[in-house]
């Protein structure tokens, strides 16, 4: 085991936590989640209405951006646990968020798989977008195509929303408002 940190007011910016360890070792993985204004068509909807005219939804939503593990943990549930933080930590925020979203290039099959496993889903293509090329003495900028792809907390929220009230007993009237709530918004 990793040795325990015993002592947290020499670590900078630390507020530590009641019931919380905090050890000493090498860092495995890394994950972000921020709110960011995002805007989406209404044709990217999970159910678009097509008579509809097509017009653009900018709000502020938690995107989750940065997942990386370190090589040897891969296939551990290391990125799974980060992931699985970052929706709790939208969730809890004050907006009250029922979904999160993040881009991945269209080249790593890799991750496109790893989240659709996790219930991402695609919501629209960007070939317009710009990555750093690493290879060279300089970085440069180079053309690169982004998949968009989000996730409905609607399940999460709803059980997240019960646990406060119930303890921790999932009800199905309160999964059934979060999901009427979340379509029909």
């Amino acid at each position: 085991n990793p040795p325990l940190i015993i002592d947290l007011p020499a670590i900078n910016n630390l507020i530590p936590e009641p019931g919380q360890d905090y050890v000493r070792g090498e860092v495995l993985g890394f994950c972000e989640v921020t709110e960011r204004e995002y805007a989406l068509t209404t044709a990217s909807l999970p159910v678009p209405d097509q008579t509809a005219p097509n017009t653009t939804e900018l709000r502020v939503r938690p995107l989750l951006t940065n997942l990386s593990v370190k090589k040897q943990a891969r296939k551990s549930g290391i990125g799974g646990k980060l992931v699985d933080a970052c929706e709790q930590a939208a969730l809890q925020w004050d907006n009250g968020h029922d979904e999160i979203i993040l881009e991945v290039e269209d080249d790593n099959r890799k991750a496109l798989q790893f989240y659709a496993k996790r219930g991402y889903q695609e919501v629209f293509v960007d070939p317009a977008c710009r990555r750093f090329n690493t290879n060279g003495f300089l970085l440069s900028k180079e053309r690169c195509t982004k998949i968009c792809m989000r996730k409905r907390l609607a399940l999460q929220k709803a059980l997240l929303a019960d646990e406060n009230v119930n303890s921790g007993k999932a009800t199905l009237s309160a999964f059934l408002k979060s999901i009427t709530n979340t379509v029909f918004r």
